[in-house]
């Protein structure tokens, strides 16, 4: 919208991040009414942005549960070949492995859920924080009023 509330045109009060860049360079993210920085530089949320990275990096320091279920399998799989475990005792832990890979498959599914409600509750309070910012127009905008 332009100043005058029209389609088309740029927010005047919209301008660059003045954070920068890891090489150096100015960020050229663009922000709006008094913010000085954007998410990735903005001191207020560098906790938030150092909580999400602890999050990722934890997730990655060790191999899944399921790569370990997987070799689980392929071990039990060759103790039968050799005629190291009995078939039947066999058949039992792959019925074991078959729930807990269930099991897991759910455990992922609800880590997603959980996960995708947390960014839709952030996208929502950015959307409350940027109407209250630039005033009720570009909420009613947003529904087409």
């Amino acid at each position: 919208m332009t100043a005058e509330g029209t389609p088309g045109g740029s927010d005047p009060q919209a301008h660059n991040c003045a954070g920068l860049r890891r090489d150096g360079t100015p960020c050229t993210a663009t922000v709006q009414g008094s913010q000085r920085y954007c998410w990735h530089h903005s001191p207020e949320l560098a906790e938030q942005r150092r909580a999400n990275a602890s999050t990722a990096a934890k997730s990655k320091s060790k191999p899944p549960l399921i790569v370990q279920v997987q070799d689980e399998i392929r071990d039990t799989i060759n103790q039968v070949k050799r005629g190291e475990l009995q078939t039947n005792r066999a058949q039992v832990m792959f019925t074991g492995y078959g729930v807990l890979v269930r099991a897991l498959e759910q455990g992922r599914r609800q880590r997603q859920v959980e996960e995708l409600e947390v960014l839709l509750e952030d996208s929502h309070a950015e959307i409350e924080r940027l109407k209250t910012a630039q005033g009720n127009s570009w909420g009613d905008s947003l529904r087409g009023v």
